[in-house]
């Protein structure tokens, strides 16, 4: 992340096109067009700025961007004595760039030097000025909610009589968020929903004194140290900054000295209604009249698109050579969302590679001996003793992908060396047996079950846990390993199968994986061998 600057030396209340510029070119330029047509009854103040050469909005990296009055805009003046005069609104120039504003027909007079304040959309007082707690922009690139979330603006205007100019200065500080998402895979299926930035260095927010023509060092009312910035679903499909695409803008309090910022994006995906936020942190001095361009990379830190499912102890996972990813696109087999089915070319006792390994003999172990992941997975007793001892705790925060969209859903598990240590054994001993039973050779049904799942939010340290992300499992759909008609992909974000290296010494089809959702951690020697499940020994111990 970082941030370059913006001088914002010219007009009022922005609605500021596109404000990405560069530092060699750090001026809001103003459009120039033919006076607008005011009354010559009244005192007027007409704003003025510096000469420019375009009249629309137009930005490309390295320029500046315009500033535009809104209809319905207003100024305070004061006059020679007593109290700030509001004018009515202005009357505008065709590209809104200038403004022409009349001030009330009631005698009083102005003088040359005369103080001017804007003090947003729907400033109620010269002396007031409120930076909003909650901003919203319904269009990528586009800033015509700044007078309504807290523009500002001072000058002293010049003239005598009934005919008076001003340039006006801006007070407030602005944000211009340039996010994207560097999975091309995640960024076309996700939008941006909200910014929520939290100082950690005071207050952002708040109504401030303006008396002065500048924004007080605190709010005198409605203090917030966090401002939270509604978008509208804007695209996240791009890998570079690309304004046009998801520029967001907020405006925020001044500070001469840099103030650490804790910022939240929030991401969601329409297809899975999964949305979760990614933190940054950014020190940052936000001066007033000046734009800060703040990058972000919006990738989730996890993503499981080249996870593998497995019918148990199989060579090769569910849709080998067949995968999610593969050129051509029709050569594709896999189902990579919930609720997607097939009834035809998974996995059958024909096909050596992908079938199960259905090695067994009754009451005795029965080990993978075919696949490396397997071998190297936790046994039934280790299975046994996460189950019972790992201390669950269920994570709904943690954002994840996986095949293009988003997800949320995991559980953190306490480490095998952990509750070796907490149990006065070793790990060797722990695949032994739980507290001397080896559940490799049972002969009978057995389960366990643990329900005691807490919050992850709970968590003192998670150096003790490992983390894994529900992926879900496939599902047959009927007809036994004999006769199997289909497969459903099931439960991504909702719940985990995690195979393990031991099959059922009970059951001639069983194996002993690791089962969990929210609710609860549990195994048992019933599994289907033919289910589609992950293997995934690294993320273990």
């Amino acid at each position: 992340m970082g941030g370059l600057m913006m001088k914002i030396n010219t007009l009022s209340a922005l609605v500021l096109g596109l404000m990405m510029a560069a530092c060699n070119d750090p001026s809001i330029e103003s459009g120039t067009d033919k006076k607008p047509s005011v009354e010559q009854e009244g005192i007027t103040f007409e704003s003025v700025t510096h000469e420019a050469s375009r009249t629309t909005i137009t930005h490309t990296p390295g320029n500046g961007a315009l500033a535009f009055w809104e209809t319905g805009d207003y100024i305070f003046v004061r006059p020679t004595s007593g109290a700030y005069e509001r004018s009515e609104a202005g009357t505008l120039n065709t590209d809104k760039t200038r403004g022409v504003f009349k001030m009330p027909n009631n005698g009083r007079k102005y003088t040359d030097q005369c103080e001017v304040r804007y003090t947003g959309k729907n400033g109620a007082s010269a002396n007031r000025v409120t930076i909003a707690s909650s901003q919203s922009q319904s269009t990528a690139n586009d800033f015509s909610h700044a007078g309504e979330s807290g523009d500002c603006g001072s000058a002293k205007a010049s003239g005598s009589g009934q005919s008076f100019k001003f340039n006006l200065e801006h007070k407030a500080a602005y944000l211009c968020f340039l996010p994207r998402c560097m999975n091309t895979a995640l960024g076309p299926n996700i939008r941006l929903t909200k910014i929520v930035i939290t100082s950690l260095s005071g207050p952002i927010a708040g109504t401030y004194d303006f008396s002065s023509g500048n924004l007080s060092t605190s709010p005198i009312s409605g203090s917030s140290n966090t401002i939270t910035l509604t978008t509208n679903n804007f695209l996240l499909s791009n890998t570079s900054a690309n304004p046009t695409m998801n520029a967001s803008y907020m405006v925020i309090a001044p500070s001469n000295a840099a103030r650490t910022f804790k910022i939240d994006y929030y991401i969601k995906d329409p297809v899975t209604t999964v949305e979760g936020a990614i933190s940054k942190t950014l020190t940052l001095t936000t001066k007033a009249g000046e734009i800060s361009d703040v990058t972000a990379n919006l990738t989730p830190a996890a993503d499981y698109s080249s996870s593998k499912y497995y019918m148990w102890d199989a060579l090769e996972n569910f849709w080998y050579q067949h995968e999610w990813d593969v050129f051509p696109e029709s050569n594709r087999w896999q189902l990579t969302m919930n609720g997607t089915t097939t009834y035809a070319n998974f996995p059958t006792s024909s096909d050596a590679n992908r079938w199960f390994n259905p090695a067994f003999t009754f009451a005795a172990e029965n080990n993978a001996t075919r696949n490396a992941f397997f071998k190297a997975s936790p046994n039934a007793n280790m299975m046994l003793w996460y189950v019972k001892e790992g201390d669950p705790h269920w994570d709904d925060q943690n954002i994840w992908s996986m095949f293009g969209h988003l997800y949320c859903g995991g559980m953190w598990i306490k480490k095998s060396t952990r509750i070796a240590q907490e149990n006065s054994t070793n790990v060797n001993l722990m695949r032994q047996s739980y507290k001397g039973y080896d559940y490799r050779i049972e002969s009978t049904f057995i389960t366990f079950e643990n329900t005691n799942v807490k919050p992850a939010s709970s968590l003192t340290s998670k150096n003790n846990y490992f983390y894994l992300p529900a992926l879900g499992r496939l599902d047959d759909m009927g007809g036994g390993s004999s006769h199997l008609i289909g497969f459903r992909m099931d439960y991504i974000g909702i719940s985990a199968l995690y195979a393990g290296s031991s099959a059922s010494g009970w059951r001639d089809e069983g194996n002993i994986p690791l089962y969990f959702d929210r609710t609860k951690l549990y195994t048992d020697n019933r599994w289907n061998r033919y289910h589609g499940m992950s293997v995934q020994p690294t993320w273990f111990y």
